[in-house]
């Protein structure tokens, strides 16, 4: 940090397009700032120095509070909360709160700083985002992949004893159902700028961290390289068979589901249920070996081969967080030939179906700024 407090602005992406922005010291009170533009400090234009200002306006910079902490955690999928403090001796303030954080943060000052997005940020919950020290010469930005917030990873199966193979599909022998040897991979983006980006790019950032833009060719031009089979042939609408219009139809049930149940978290985002439980309207959930799909119907197959035909982004992104989570969470990479078995899970939702102990962990990525 290169210049005085009230040049310093800390930001949090929220809904969408929704943008939290505030300096580290708002020049506002129960009297303006003499000879400065409130409005231009918001928008992340350079205020005159404390020194610049007379008697009057000196003493009210030096009154008024200093906000050197900043938190925005996402617990879950469907709420996060901002927090600030001026000092780790003093209460967090409620600032404000919202659904779906599209999770980036950015500290700095009018001379710069850096925006750091996090991405599948609220899908892949529970996940925060800090400033600290942002009262300082050298602020920090800490990203975390499971918030410090959040309750302690719990990784135990979801039952003390076995189902059997024949009575629930439930395949567990000695050594299987353990969380040793998975993996989870993250993004983070890293956006520096020379100045205090304004809103509408800030705002940008974050949606550039959450959806890279990516070039893609036509399914025309991919059916006439013929390196995907006939399979990728886009059908015109006179000529769909059913076979196709399964094809095209499915996916949109299955985004709906994703929404609907909430297959969300850390551990769970880009699965999908196995098989549906028509009976009480449910998925199998709860039913060793029917849970969760691991790849086993084919459904990463099925939803490239979506995409190829159509060209369709929502196909492309549910297929992309599929085959990473497949081959990351439901793979074991330490060596062998060994089969994690996520089949059974615990009942109680994300992130708290892995066995053996329940430990905090201390997943992040701090960054000085």
């Amino acid at each position: 940090m290169r210049e005085q407090v009230h040049n310093r602005h800390v930001r949090f992406s929220g809904d969408a397009d929704g943008l939290w922005s505030e300096p580290v010291q708002p020049i506002t009170g129960r009297r303006g700032l003499p000879g400065a533009s409130y409005p231009d400090q918001l928008a992340g234009k350079r205020i005159a120095n404390q020194e610049t200002f007379n008697a009057i306006g000196q003493k009210l910079l030096s009154d008024w509070a200093v906000w050197d902490d900043y938190k925005l955690v996402q617990p879950n999928a469907d709420g996060f909360t901002i927090h600030k403090r001026t000092n780790p001796q003093s209460c967090w303030v409620d600032v404000i709160g919202g659904r779906r954080s599209s999770g980036l943060v950015f500290a700095g000052d009018v001379s710069g700083g850096l925006s750091v997005g996090l991405r599948n940020f609220w899908q892949s919950y529970p996940a925060s985002l800090e400033v600290r020290s942002a009262t300082t010469a050298s602020a920090s930005l800490h990203v975390w992949l499971w918030s410090p917030d959040a309750a302690a990873m719990d990784l135990r199966h979801y039952d003390t004893r076995a189902h059997d193979l024949d009575s629930s599909y439930e395949d567990v022998q000695p050594g299987f159902s353990t969380p040793h040897g998975i993996a989870r991979t993250s993004e983070i983006t890293l956006f520096p700028s020379p100045a205090a980006p304004t809103k509408a790019e800030t705002a940008a950032h974050a949606k550039i961290a959450q959806e890279p833009p990516l070039l893609v060719a036509p399914p025309a031009h991919i059916h006439s390289a013929a390196c995907s089979g006939s399979g990728a042939c886009p059908i015109a609408a006179s000529r769909r068979s059913r076979l196709s219009k399964t094809s095209s139809t499915r996916p949109s049930i299955y985004h709906k589901e994703v929404e609907q149940r909430h297959w969300y978290g850390f551990w769970n985002y880009g699965d999908v249920m196995h098989q549906h439980d028509g009976a009480r309207h449910e998925w199998r959930y709860d039913i060793g070996g029917y849970a969760w799909d691991n790849t086993e119907l084919g459904t990463d197959i099925w939803l490239w081969y979506t995409f190829l035909r159509s060209g369709r982004a929502d196909a492309f992104r549910m297929a992309e967080a599929m085959t990473r989570h497949t081959s990351e969470v439901d793979c074991y990479h330490l060596g062998g030939s060994r089969c994690w078995g996520r089949d059974t899970m615990c009942a109680t939702g994300a992130a708290a179906r892995r066995s053996r102990a329940s430990a905090r962990p201390r997943i992040g990525a701090s960054i000085t700024t």
